[in-house]
């Protein structure tokens, strides 16, 4: 993946979150591909009626196979143009693929992610600046927050696509290398006001 573009802080993205455990599936013939529904939809886990609840930080606290997004400024979750994610799972210092690296100093994580693209052609092109392995950071047991690289440890062929289209789901891998083995994973978009997510490992 490559760095964020100028282009992508131009952007028409909001924050959404939601609930759901994880899951693969295709979305039904005749719409748009989506994960699964939240059991409460009207207000999703994390969200009151006056929008999304924010931490100290200005992050959405997120679990593992629960759901966060981006839809068209100025409409709601719902709308046919969302975009949805989820990280499944994180793998911490897996045993690297035959022709990948380990790094010197740091730790790898694999973030398994799942992805459901809207009918919004534009925003499923920019959510590859927004999944992005300098986008993410770690947050340590000292409190101190640093960046995480792109690491070279699995099969690229893992990877997520370099460009999503609209009304597709797609699953696959984000590499990244930080400094410790635990601690609080964040991701922040290029997004102006968008905020961004953060879960614990």
């Amino acid at each position: 993946m490559k760095p964020l573009t100028t282009a992508v802080a131009v952007a028409v993205l909001a924050l959404l979150t939601a609930c759901s455990p994880p899951n693969s599936d295709a979305g039904s013939a005749g719409g748009p591909p989506s994960l699964p529904a939240t059991a409460n939809s009207s207000t999703p886990s994390g969200e009151t009626d006056n929008g999304p609840e924010r931490n100290e930080r200005g992050n959405l606290v997120k679990s593992l196979g629960e759901e966060a997004g981006v839809f068209p400024r100025g409409e709601g979750p719902d709308s046919p143009g969302s975009v949805t994610f989820a990280i499944d799972e994180i793998d911490v210092d897996p045993e690297c693929g035959e022709y990948g690296q380990a790094p010197d100093e740091g730790h790898t994580l694999i973030l398994h992610v799942r992805v459901a693209t809207g009918d919004d052609r534009e925003i499923a092109q920019r959510l590859s600046g927004v999944l992005n392995p300098f986008n993410f950071a770690e947050i340590g047991e000292d409190g101190v927050t640093r960046p995480a690289e792109a690491g070279m440890c699995t099969d690229s062929s893992r990877g997520l696509p370099m460009n999503f289209g609209p009304n597709q789901q797609y699953k696959g891998v984000v590499e990244i290398v930080v400094p410790e083995a635990s601690g609080i994973l964040t991701l922040t978009t290029p997004v102006a006001d968008a905020g961004g997510w953060e879960w614990t490992y």
